[in-house]
């Protein structure tokens, strides 16, 4: 079980908790913010392992029965809320109710329990209600941590009795480490892609490299800038045809796309060659034309193929838009 001084990428939030654990002075709730899969489910676990900790108490040794219950999510004083449901995901009454006889009793076995609502953005409105008086009054020794991928859709009086703090998107050195530790097995340079283009979500990351996934994605990602290049007509529709059979990938491809786009327009402004081995004859203003205008087709594909339009026939309209046509 990782400690909070082991958390990557936080640093700000990382001290504040730090400082928190070795006063003693703990809040009763705290909001962690924050994209998807840079840390927040990790960090809390992290706190409550530190709260717990009977070698090294308020940091975590990783090491002791206390924090390896915490690893294995065997620790009876980390109470984990999260979305249930099929279609329509959401942390519901009953889950909140059975939570409320919980916190009847004192800790079991730790110093501190502390309550995790992971994805406090699918409350309903009758657990966030049920939950409100807890968060509000709670019992000694509870610490509740609710995190969020989207603050705006949190019922703002829970919000109101948490500490707030902002988890940032993890830098591409930093998703590399994580991979190097989470997913040692894969290829170095499929983990450097997927740390690339997984805009700062180590969990993202991870999802790519299930399988050959990042590999398939970079294979659609040149099958359609291949046909983006091409003169022939007949090319384009056939690859649009082929990738346009699966909407999701189709997606992560697109994602994968931009970030391509977005780093050559990166490296242009910093003064380096002309992105993707273009005219060198290009002039740089015409080159971040060229990407701006690029950039914008693809945002357009994207909001089609989630917008439920033929996906095919939106390959077919990118590709055109690509070659400037």
């Amino acid at each position: 079980m990782p400690g909070l001084s082991d958390i990557l990428g936080q640093e700000q939030a990382v001290k504040v908790l730090r400082r928190a654990t070795r006063s003693g002075r703990v809040a009763q709730a705290y909001l962690f913010a924050g994209p998807q899969g840079v840390g927040k489910a990790t960090t809390a676990r992290a706190l409550a392992a530190a709260l717990n900790c009977e070698q090294e108490p308020g940091v975590g040794c990783g090491e002791c029965l206390s924090c390896s219950k915490v690893d294995r999510g065997l620790h009876p004083d980390l109470v984990t809320l999260e979305p249930t449901g099929k279609q329509i995901k959401s942390i519901k009454i009953d889950q909140a109710r059975a939570l409320e006889q919980q916190l009847a009793f004192r800790p079991h076995e730790g110093r501190y329990r502390l309550v995790l609502i992971d994805g406090a953005e699918h409350l309903n409105d009758n657990a966030a209600n049920a939950l409100l008086k807890s968060v509000e009054e709670p019992r000694p020794r509870t610490v509740f941590v609710l995190t969020t991928a989207a603050a705006h859709r949190v019922v703002p009086t829970l919000i109101s009795r948490c500490q707030r703090l902002r988890f940032v998107p993890l830098s591409p050195e930093v998703v590399s480490r994580i991979l190097a530790t989470s997913a040692p097995e894969t290829d170095q340079q499929d983990r450097e892609a997927a740390a690339s283009y997984c805009e700062g979500s180590a969990r993202r990351a991870l999802d790519m490299l299930e399988g050959e996934r990042i590999s398939e994605l970079r294979a659609v990602v040149d099958q359609i800038t291949g046909a983006a290049d091409t003169r022939g007509v007949g090319v384009i529709f056939d690859a649009a045809q082929e990738v346009g059979r699966d909407r999701v990938r189709i997606c992560d491809a697109l994602d994968l796309l931009r970030m391509r786009l977005r780093d050559g327009l990166l490296q242009l402004e910093g003064g380096g060659d002309l992105p993707g081995g273009g005219d060198t004859a290009e002039d740089p203003r015409a080159a971040r034309e060229r990407l701006l205008r690029q950039l914008r087709a693809v945002d357009a594909a994207q909001v089609a193929v989630r917008g439920n339009v033929n996906p095919a026939l939106t390959l077919e309209n990118l590709v055109l838009d690509l070659r400037g046509v």
